[in-house]
C-alpha cells in the first residue's frame, strides 16, 4: 500500500506541476524568478520517487509470485 501511494503522490504532483504550474501558469510554488528552478527541482525529485514507488511495487510482487520452499518436517 505504501508503494502505491508514493507512485500516485508523485503522478499527481507531477501532473500539478506541469499542468497547472507551467503549462496553465495558475499558480507558482514560489514567486519570483527563482520559481523555475525550484518548481523543476520539485518534478526531478518527485520522478525519483515515482521511480523508487514502481521499483518497490515490482519488487514486491516478484518475492510474493516467487514459489514458496517446501520445508520438510
Amino acid at each position: 500500500m505504501l508503494n502505491s501511494a508514493l507512485i500516485a503522490a508523485r503522478v499527481v504532483g507531477i501532473l500539478d506541476n506541469v499542468i497547472a504550474h507551467w503549462w496553465l501558469q495558475l499558480h507558482r510554488i514560489l514567486p519570483g524568478p527563482e520559481a523555475l528552478p525550484v518548481e523543476i527541482a520539485v518534478v526531478i525529485l518527485g520522478i525519483g520517487a515515482l521511480v523508487i514507488g514502481i521499483w518497490r511495487e515490482r519488487r514486491a510482487r516478484k518475492i510474493d509470485s516467487a514459489p514458496h520452499a517446501q520445508t520438510e518436517l
